[in-house]
């Protein structure tokens, strides 16, 4: 498994500033890393209250899995913040997972 550096670092977060998008996004980003800290981040995407990671791999076992597990879920709790989770298939490769604050 990757460290949590070597996981942010495979984001791709387009002609953002990285440490800016880490710093603001820090809590999802290791929320992620719990669930998919082996694969790479291919896409990033902030609105409003939810960010949205695309995840891919040439395994669409992986996948499948991944989905799976996180479909059992709703919330995803990290530093004492809580997040709504929501996994969506793109296709056999890829997942899309958004993760939205709750905010109580």
């Amino acid at each position: 498994m990757k460290d949590r550096i070597q996981f942010f670092q495979t984001a791709n977060i387009g002609d953002k500033e990285f440490d800016s998008v880490i710093t603001t996004l820090f809590d999802q980003f290791s929320a992620l890393y719990n669930l998919a800290g082996n694969f790479d981040i291919n896409r990033v995407s902030q609105k409003d209250s939810t960010v949205e990671f695309d995840i891919s791999t040439p395994n669409s076992d992986d996948v499948s899995t991944l989905y799976r597990n996180i479909s059992t879920m709703s919330t995803v709790f990290i530093y004492e913040k809580s997040f709504y989770i929501r996994p969506e298939l793109i296709d056999s490769n890829t997942i899309r997972i958004s993760f939205t604050e709750n905010i109580y």
